[in-house]
């Protein structure tokens, strides 16, 4: 009969194919996912996957599949798991530059106006720390900032949401 809130990190991938079998060709309707809303709206990234039926595409990827058959893959699995460890240790929580939070802040008030939770916000900052995390960098800069804005507009572009306008760094508006 106790509650507890424990502040920990969570990470959960769900997989959900379309209501009928198949999406309209070129576009990805979240309202055939047989899923609530509500709980839908919790995943911060929904990533979608098509099946384009053409033979000319099917038949090169057969041949480009088949010519790999006898190489030797590399395994970078090892490499992987050592970068992330260095990453986490190394840099823990990249600080962000006074112009990235200005952009990312931005952003986020402009997708948040045409739809979207108050999770956005998190999420996209989520996402420009995990960047530089990876960059091996201490602090979240412009680039950064606008390299996450792009990223989170592709999966916009894939749902056929509206895609914002990558907010400008404000030194460069000043300058202007």
């Amino acid at each position: 009969g106790l509650r507890f809130h424990v502040d920990a990190q969570t990470a959960i991938i769900g997989s959900a194919n379309p209501v009928g079998g198949a999406w309209k060709e070129g576009k990805i309707d979240l309202d055939k996912i047989a899923m609530i809303k509500p709980l839908l709206d919790r995943f911060d990234l929904i990533f979608t996957f098509k099946d384009k039926r053409d033979e000319n595409t099917d038949l090169e990827y057969a041949q480009q599949k088949a010519e790999m058959e006898n190489r030797p893959r590399p395994d970078y699995t090892a490499y992987i798991v050592k970068h992330i460890m260095y990453t986490k240790q190394r840099y823990p929580k990249p600080k962000f530059s006074d112009e990235a939070t200005v952009m990312l802040n931005r952003y986020y008030a402009d997708v948040r106006k045409r739809f979207g939770s108050p999770r956005i916000r998190e999420t996209i900052f989520m996402i420009a720390r995990n960047l530089a995390r990876f960059k091996l960098k201490d602090t979240i800069d412009a680039a950064d900032a606008k390299e996450t804005m792009q990223y989170y507009n592709f999966i916009l572009l894939e749902m056929e949401m509206v895609v914002v306008a990558v907010a400008r760094n404000p030194r460069e508006e000043a300058y202007e």
